[in-house]
């Protein structure tokens, strides 16, 4: 247990990093938290640029944890928004609603194709072996014909590699399951937590909650270091003293880690057997091109999902259908969301090169809105998914065993704990984390 006489040092001001550290500051405990980025937020970032605002990612705010929404709720006040979702899936050159719809499908693909799907769902069998793989466990769960038109070809654009090679622990967490007694009654998808029907939402982007963390953080005497890159961790007889950024040498009694795993070792240790390690646990990268719009708005959906993989991007999201207030009024605006692997051709397109594909593409799908953009810019993000690849856990727990030896070190958050966790998840883990050092678990 800690002691007001202890500070804690949070590497990474995401979500769980400041959650961490706000649970830690009302009791009284010193906190400094160092972001590399200009502002908090991690991957549940808000971009505002020329008054228009652009989150990284489709982060929506849901959860069941009474805990947590108190917790949320209690942040933001009156912020909050209170949305139905709406989403559909760009699918053989028909625009399917998501998540699936009985009628839906019924009404807008062929009859052999559909009951291709009814049959194959029905005589999948899943509960006669146990799946290895993403494709076994979809395949199992769904049936063939769903797999090879939908599933399989969005997971391969999404995460770069065959669905053969990804753990089936990625599809259990992720992809809610279909009973037949949701397809009579039209809930298809509709139960699972990834795929709620109605969710919160800030008013001005999803990364106000981040910023109103860390407001409440400094305002009880926390410190938070943007533009902070972590250089180095030093280490002294198993126990972290301090980092070196570039801001400076930060010492501390504790950390807490939400950088990326990999990243994390290679700050720490040249050890091969880690090297190794880490060679095997990746992040999928991410490039968000976000569009300035002049006029109204072009769809009504907030997202849509694009499996087929001759359009360079995965998902659209459309900010105005989040919020009006995420626009100018008058405007619009598109966030197209690339899944790549940092350092590949895609991560290394120009900003031009990025543009000029995905208008094309646009046009393709039957949005022409190239004489109707205002101005445009990218973000990339280096480490934005954990790719469960098949045999990732033998590699991840060793990487684990190494860092469990350092007896003031706690790892949390979605890129510290290599887990592929929701918002409201980030928020307990860090809130957990803040209950463990303050021996209030």
């Amino acid at each position: 247990m800690i002691s007001k006489h202890n500070k804690v040092v949070i590497l990474g001001g995401g979500i769980a990093g400041l959650s961490a550290g706000f649970k830690l500051v009302l009791d009284g405990i010193p906190v400094e938290i160092i972001e590399a980025e200009d502002e908090v937020g991690g991957l549940a970032r808000t971009i505002e640029y020329k008054g228009f605002y652009f989150d990284l990612g489709g982060h929506r705010f849901f959860t069941e944890d009474k805990e947590i929404m108190d917790f949320v709720k209690g942040i933001m006040k009156d912020n909050l928004l209170h949305l139905k979702r709406k989403s559909e899936i760009w699918f053989n050159n028909h625009y399917l609603k998501y998540p699936l719809e009985i009628m839906d499908l019924f009404q807008k693909i062929e009859a052999k194709r559909f009951f291709k799907y009814v049959k194959d769902y029905l005589l999948r069998g899943s509960s006669k072996y146990h799946p290895l793989t993403f494709r076994d466990w979809v395949v199992g769960e769904f049936g063939e014909a769903l797999y090879n038109d939908y599933f399989g070809p969005y997971t391969k654009k999404f995460w770069g590699i065959e669905p053969t090679e990804i753990s089936a622990d990625w599809a259990r967490e992720r992809i809610p399951l279909i009973r037949a007694t949701d397809l009579l009654v039209d809930k298809f998808f509709s139960s699972h937590r990834s795929f709620i029907k109605h969710f919160y939402f800030p008013k001005r982007g999803i990364g106000e909650i981040a910023r109103r963390i860390a407001r409440e953080i400094e305002k009880r005497g926390g410190k938070i270091i943007c533009g902070g890159r972590v250089k180095e961790v030093v280490i002294e007889n198993n126990r972290i003293i301090a980092v070196l950024s570039n801001k400076g040498y930060i010492e501390g009694d504790f950390f807490i880690s939400t950088l990326p795993i990999t990243e994390l070792v290679r700050f720490i240790n040249n050890n091969e057997i880690i090297s190794r390690s880490t060679q095997s646990i990746n992040f999928r990268s991410l490039i968000i091109l976000n569009i300035l719009i002049k006029g109204e708005n072009i769809n009504n959906n907030q997202w849509i999902y694009f499996p087929n993989p001759n359009i360079l991007f995965h998902r659209i999201q459309m900010p105005f259908n989040w919020s009006s207030l995420m626009v100018p009024e008058g405007k619009s605006s598109l966030s197209l969301e690339i899944a790549c692997k940092k350092g590949d051709n895609i991560y290394n397109l120009s900003t031009q090169d990025i543009f000029d594909r995905c208008i094309s593409d646009l046009k393709d799908i039957g949005f022409d809105i190239r004489d109707r953009v205002e101005d445009y810019f990218i973000v990339k993000v280096p480490w934005a998914y954990p790719i469960y690849k098949l045999g990732y856990e033998k590699s991840l727990n060793t990487i684990m065993g190494y860092l469990n030896n350092f007896t003031n070190l706690i790892l949390c958050g979605r890129s510290g704990l290599f887990k592929y966790n929701n918002l409201d998840q980030s928020i307990r883990m860090g809130l957990e984390v803040g209950k463990y050092l303050l021996g209030k678990r």
